[in-house]
C-alpha cells in the first residue's frame, strides 16, 4: 500500500475541489461550534495526519500535540507549526497501538482514524485514549457512516483517487450504535453524538459562508450525514 504524503490532508482542506474542501473543514467547524476545546486544555490529536486540527486547536487550546505513525505528516506538520511560530503546539511520530508516555491530555481528538484500524485494534486504541486522558477527560471522535451515502463516495473515490486508495486503508465500518458501544466497554460515558456532511460539501454552488453555517446545522439536527461524531467522557 502507497503511503499518503504528509501534506495530504492539508491539501485537501486548502487546495481540494470545493466538495473536499468543505468535508475536511466541517470536523474543525464542529470542534469551535461545540466549544469541545478551552483556553485550559491540554489537547493530544491522535493520528493527526497532516495537523489541521493541530492548528486549529492551538488558537484556543494551552497545549497541543500531534501523533501520527506517518514519518512524512509529522515533518510537514513540524515544518507548518515552525514556519507559523505556532509554540504551544508539537508533533510526534508514535504508533497508537505501542504508546509509551507518562503525558496525561484534557481532551483527545481521533478523527478518521479508527476506520483505519480492525475492530480489536479499534477496542485497543480506546483502552489507551482512556489512560492518556485525566479524570473527566473528553475524547472527540469521527469516523465514516456505514448508514449513509458514504459507501458509494468511497467507491467514487477510489475510482478517481490514485493516492491513497480508501479500499487499502480503511479496514473496519462504524455505525452510530457500533460505534458506542465501543466506547462503552472502553469506559467512556457519551455525552453528544451525531452526523456531519450530510448536504453542506454538495453545495458548491453556495457561499462559503453559507456551506459553514450548513455544516453546523446539520450536524445538529441531520441523522444521516457521512461522518459520524460523538464526545464521550471517561468514566
Amino acid at each position: 500500500m502507497k503511503t499518503m504524503p504528509g501534506n495530504y490532508e492539508y491539501n485537501l482542506l486548502q487546495n481540494g475541489n470545493p466538495i473536499q474542501r468543505q468535508w475536511h473543514k466541517s470536523r474543525l467547524l464542529l470542534l469551535e461550534k461545540l466549544h469541545i476545546i478551552t483556553s485550559k486544555d491540554i489537547v493530544l490529536d491522535a493520528g493527526c495526519g497532516s495537523g489541521n486540527a493541530v492548528v486549529a486547536a492551538s488558537r484556543i487550546a494551552r497545549h497541543v500535540e500531534g501523533w501520527d505513525n506517518n514519518r512524512a505528516c509529522i515533518s510537514f506538520l513540524q515544518k507548518t507549526l515552525k514556519d507559523r511560530n505556532i509554540t504551544n503546539a508539537e508533533a510526534f511520530e508514535k504508533d497508537l497501538l505501542h504508546v509509551k508516555t507518562e503525558k496525561k491530555f484534557t481532551k483527545i481528538l481521533l478523527t478518521e482514524v479508527i476506520e483505519h484500524f480492525s475492530d480489536g485494534d479499534t477496542m485497543n486504541v480506546f483502552y489507551t485514549m482512556n489512560k492518556l486522558l485525566l479524570p473527566n477527560g473528553k475524547i472527540f471522535v469521527t469516523t465514516p457512516n456505514d448508514l449513509s451515502l458514504w459507501p458509494l463516495y468511497e467507491e467514487v473515490l477510489n475510482k478517481i483517487q490514485t493516492i491513497p486508495k480508501l479500499k487499502e486503508r480503511h479496514l473496519s465500518r462504524y455505525t452510530m450504535n457500533k460505534l458506542v458501544n465501543i466506547l462503552k466497554k472502553a469506559h467512556f460515558t457519551l455525552e453528544v453524538s451525531g452526523t456531519m456532511n450530510s448536504i453542506a460539501p454538495f453545495m458548491f454552488f453556495l457561499p462559503e459562508t453559507l456551506r459553514d453555517k450548513l455544516s453546523v446545522w446539520e450536524a445538529k439536527h441531520l441523522p444521516f450525514g457521512g461522518l459520524l461524531y460523538v464526545v464521550a467522557c471517561k468514566v
